[in-house]
């Protein structure tokens, strides 16, 4: 799928994008880079807090040729998570 430019990120900055134009596997990311946190909105549904994601994680999501290889190889096996 066609991928857009990897956002540059402003610390304190508040991000959210759709991503159903780039993904089947993520519906929404949104990241706060003050606290550190990204949060992941599934096609199913289902969302989840991701915690002390650095920024450089987020702007993979962009540059990957897949955001569910990204999120199921650098994300959930490595940051803590919370449903929401």
């Amino acid at each position: 799928m066609p991928r857009r430019p990897a956002p540059l990120i402003v610390p304190g900055k508040r991000y959210h994008v759709q991503t159903d134009w780039a993904s089947t596997s993520v519906r929404s990311l949104a990241y706060d880079a003050g606290a550190l946190t990204l949060d992941i909105e599934y096609p199913s549904g289902g969302s989840y807090r991701y915690f002390e994601v650095p920024p450089a994680v987020f702007r993979a999501l962009f540059t990957a040729e897949s955001m569910g290889a990204v999120v199921n190889t650098q994300i959930k096996p490595h940051y803590r998570c919370e449903k929401l």
